[in-house]
């Protein structure tokens, strides 16, 4: 299952879990986060700017939350890297805190 925390507003981390739950109780045992830039980034104060934001503290407590009950977490995140010839290029990663 795939969870789009980037658009609109965050979900706390209580309705993460609460949604892992259900999951749980279903049987599915991957849950992808996609984050784009809603990820707490050292000396990058506008990531989640206006939307709220996850800390590497509640992105841990996700993850052995969902641990507990049998569910994997991957961390997906996105960004646009602009180069200095000004070409464009879509990075897409796996974070790990």
């Amino acid at each position: 299952m795939m969870l789009d925390l980037s658009r609109n507003g965050v979900m706390t981390v209580e309705a993460v879990k609460k949604y892992a739950d259900m999951m749980a109780l279903m049987g599915l045992n991957q849950l992808y986060l996609y984050l784009e830039d809603i990820c707490e980034i050292e000396d990058h104060p506008y990531f989640g700017y206006m939307r709220g934001r996850y800390t590497e503290a509640e992105l841990k407590e996700i993850d052995e939350y969902c641990e507990s009950i049998g569910i994997e977490v991957i961390h997906i995140t996105c960004g646009i890297v602009v180069a200095a010839s000004g070409q464009t290029a879509l990075v897409l990663g796996n974070l790990q805190p």
